[in-house]
């Protein structure tokens, strides 16, 4: 998906098990995630890639167009130990 954000406007979104990326492909945007201490700042040509369940929130710090994707491979499956029914 292809989202272009206006200065200042907001657009947020819940990730679910697969993940999301954001590929900045201008501008300038914040972006912050529930459970993550951390904020991030990315300008063009920039990626997140988060596998983070949780709500994503974008404001764009200046006219910005971003590509919202799946990651292109799947996340890791755990492995669960085999117990045999008895």
């Amino acid at each position: 998906m292809i989202l272009d954000l206006s200065q200042s406007q907001a657009w947020s979104a819940v990730v679910g098990r697969t993940g999301i990326l954001v590929r900045v492909g201008s501008g300038r945007v914040w972006i912050t995630r529930e459970g993550d201490p951390e904020d991030h700042v990315l300008g063009e040509g920039q990626v997140l890639e988060s596998g983070r369940r949780g709500r994503l929130a974008v404001l764009a710090l200046s006219p910005a167009r971003l590509e919202i994707a799946e990651p292109a491979s799947p996340r890791p499956v755990r492995a669960r130990r085999y117990s045999p029914a008895l």
